[in-house]
């Protein structure tokens, strides 16, 4: 029963960043006759769940919308924030980013350029790195003010490049480049909101302006290409 709890608690999570959801009700504090998944027995004298992963999935969800976390080892897309632009998603193409128009109908290779996987931090387990879906082992990277995508070469330095720290942004989150704090132009700004026929999450825009990267508010977002992101 905890299982399951864990499981549409977290779902709850990706519904903040993903559908912008601000509340919800978990409505069986105990059993009633034959209603049987509450917190405790019908007695109220037993505690039928392990209350530590009850806490602990709930402080997961207050994180997300606190926009001090994203979910980890889930894929996810990052989505321009500009009015007017927000059908447009960052993805790589000859290893440097820009954003795209993705829709359900978008071919397969551009949903997945524009797709990656949240990881624990490169330089940093408790920041996050986004290592690509369709390129294990390349991760988006700061460079000369640049978000790229690169192999991890293994060196200190690149994993610096390649992590990224939540923080309480404009209503949700934003991403701080792990080896250069306070550098806007080398953070991942984020909005919640997803393109027609996903249900994922979708996250971000990189901060650093340009004609083909237009930069939003700070916020956070959700999903992309993969039978996992529903």
């Amino acid at each position: 029963m905890t299982n399951r709890y864990v499981e549409i608690t977290r779902e709850v999570g990706r519904f903040v960043h993903s559908r912008g959801l601000s509340a919800s009700v978990y409505t069986q504090p105990y059993d009633v006759e034959n209603e049987i998944n509450g917190f405790f027995t019908y007695d109220r004298r037993i505690m039928k769940m392990t209350e530590a992963r009850v806490r602990q999935v709930n402080q997961e969800v207050l994180a997300k919308a606190n926009g001090t976390e994203v979910g980890r080892d889930e894929l996810i897309s990052l989505k321009v924030t500009t009015f007017g632009l927000t059908n447009r998603y960052l993805r790589h193409q000859d290893s440097v980013t820009r954003t795209d128009v993705v829709t359900n109908t978008s071919p397969d290779l551009l949903k997945q350029d524009s797709t990656f996987w949240a990881r624990p931090g490169l330089a940093n387990p408790s920041c996050l790195s986004f290592e690509s879906r369709n390129f294990p082992g390349e991760y988006l990277r700061h460079a000369n003010s640049v978000i790229r995508k690169d192999p991890n070469d293994g060196t200190a330095a690149f994993a610096g490049n390649a992590t990224f720290c939540a923080r309480p942004g404009l209503g949700a989150t934003a991403l701080e480049s792990h080896d250069a704090p306070g550098d806007r132009s080398s953070g991942i700004s984020t909005r919640t909101s997803t393109w027609p026929g996903r249900a994922a999450p979708t996250r971000g825009t990189p901060r650093r302006p340009s004609p083909r990267t237009p930069r939003g508010p700070r916020r956070s977002d959700g999903g992309a290409a993969d039978s996992r992101c529903r």
